[in-house]
């Protein structure tokens, strides 16, 4: 009796990048496989992440709904012979972190001492959602938090530099921040009103105001 003979694997799994694996990155994951009865043998491939299946094939780009940062993803590579028998062979890369960015940030609403100010700016993480903090500053001393500010509130005067300051935090440690600054304008003072009373002032007799 011929007992058949299991498949081996030539060139164990192996996946590339791997090194610098972030949300976005295109993983491709090989090996060679051959059966002393069957000759060459065409691995199949599957993807999983803590023991959860998230694709098949030999390619796959690392998604952050798939995948947390710290997270191996495991390439599995399965050689299967004519008679059904079955050898396997793994490879491993860790999920890194991405950090976030901020850009885009502006300033509106006015540009006097007495004007409320709003800041907007846009971040983006592929790992995560980041909530953007706002903070304002006039020579680099804070006089004020969150998007909105009233200048009315501060000390600020012409000529002063506001600047705000639109950061983000993600939950890996890292940050990123982006500023816009607006430069405050003087305003002229209106004209006087001016009135002399009485009127009709008698001579030798009324004082002017």
């Amino acid at each position: 009796t011929i007992i058949n003979t299991a498949p081996t694997f030539d060139v164990a799994a192996t996946i590339l990048p791997n090194t610098g694996v972030v949300t976005g990155t295109l993983l491709t994951c090989s090996a060679t496989a051959s059966d002393l009865d069957d000759g060459s043998v065409v691995p199949t491939y599957e993807w999983s992440v803590s023991g959860v299946s998230i694709a098949t094939g030999s390619t796959y780009t690392v998604d952050a709904n798939d995948t947390n940062v710290g997270e191996n993803i495991l390439c599995t590579a399965t050689a299967t012979d004519s008679d059904g028998e079955v050898a396997t062979s793994n490879d491993a890369v860790t999920v890194e972190n991405t950090d976030p960015s901020v850009s885009g940030t502006s300033i509106s609403g006015g540009s006097y001492n007495t004007d409320t100010l709003t800041c907007s700016a846009s971040a983006s993480d592929p790992d995560e959602s980041v909530t953007i903090d706002y903070t304002w500053s006039i020579d680099s001393v804070e006089i004020g938090t969150g998007t909105s500010l009233d200048l009315a509130t501060t000390a600020a005067l012409p000529q002063d530099v506001v600047v705000c300051t639109a950061s983000v935090d993600d939950s890996n440690g890292a940050s990123a921040n982006d500023t816009a600054s607006l430069t405050l304008v003087n305003r002229a003072p209106s004209a006087p009103v001016v009135e002399i009373s009485p009127s009709s002032p008698v001579a030798g007799t009324d004082d002017l105001v």
